[in-house]
């Protein structure tokens, strides 16, 4: 499964500008993992699922949603995007955010499609 995500997750982590990317699930188990080895992927993964539901949490309670949660940083930016039951976080480089953005929405559409032919096959 791991590595079937990570082939989705290909077109992304093949562009320059993108440092790394994790997949989890709503819990914050680590699904797919393109960060380097000095990374903790599991505190990453439950601190980006509180995040998501914290932030969209509060956006209910004042009539709002959010399909994108970023943060940005002096060097970089962090992406926190839900695609159904799974949650990607994406650090890149502040530059081609349009083609990044393009990438996004493909990866995005295969993720989903992943998902539903896994609960098929579950």
């Amino acid at each position: 499964m791991a590595a079937q995500l990570k082939e989705i997750l290909a077109p992304l982590t093949e562009m320059p500008t993108v440092i790394g990317i994790l997949l989890i699930d709503e819990d914050g188990l680590v699904m797919a993992n393109t960060f380097a080895e000095d990374q903790d992927p599991d505190l990453l993964g439950s601190i980006y699922a509180i995040l998501e539901l914290n932030v969209q949490g509060q956006l209910v309670k004042l009539g709002e949603s959010a399909n994108q949660i970023f943060f940005s940083t002096n060097e970089k930016l962090i992406l926190v995007q839900k695609i159904e039951d799974v949650i990607l976080v994406l650090y890149t480089q502040k530059i081609n955010l349009d083609e990044l953005q393009s990438h996004l929405l493909s990866v995005s559409q295969q993720i989903v499609q992943f998902l539903h032919l896994s609960s098929q096959d579950a």
